[in-house]
């Protein structure tokens, strides 16, 4: 496999995180309403723990990158809410 190959992949990687990013964000407008309407608080750090703690369960190798990751994934996730 040569260098441009492998760059198609990554590029069709990138393609589908983006379209699932913007499908989470749709999702958390919603939960924000729902917040808003219920006047619950917009952090839920129990909620980011178990997330953290499931994946990162199941991908170990990239523990770190999925910790990193999210991080910023849920400080966006909050702003927007």
């Amino acid at each position: 496999m040569d260098l441009k190959e492998l760059r198609e992949q990554i590029d069709a990687i990138d393609t589908l995180l983006a379209s699932l990013i913007e499908k989470r964000r749709e999702i958390v407008n919603k939960i924000g309403e729902f917040k808003k309407v219920n006047r619950l608080p917009v952090e839920d750090k129990t909620r980011e723990e178990e997330i953290l703690n499931k994946l990162t369960k199941e991908h170990k190798e990239v523990e770190n990158e999925i910790k990193s990751i999210y991080s910023i994934i849920f400080e966006l996730s909050k702003k927007k809410e």
